[in-house]
């Protein structure tokens, strides 16, 4: 088994090369961070475990190679909705061309 050039590979490779890593979160904001290998909108959702909605962010990514688009997404919300010791979920949606 050979070493293959990763120009070679790219298209093999799913979307997202590193992440998603939860950068901060304050009882209004969550912030993710993620690596992709394609431009996207990146549209983050963070809900309560009854899957309600409760925080809502998108950003474009922006380009750092040929095949590396990175951001930063995030969610906010004006009033405090995230309290301390309790857990949520979140999805990342990734929208081309936006």
């Amino acid at each position: 088994m050979g070493w293959t050039r990763l120009r070679e590979r790219i298209n093999q490779l799913p979307l997202v090369l590193a992440g998603p890593i939860l950068r901060r979160v304050e009882p209004n904001s969550v912030t993710v961070w993620v690596a992709l290998k394609q431009s996207r909108t990146v549209t983050l959702a963070i809900f309560d475990t009854n899957k309600k909605v409760l925080l809502t962010g998108r950003r474009k990514t922006t380009q750092l190679g040929r095949n590396l688009h990175v951001v930063a997404v995030t969610a906010k919300s004006v009033s405090a909705a995230l309290l301390y010791g309790e857990n949520y979920l979140y999805n990342l949606a990734f929208n081309p061309g936006e």
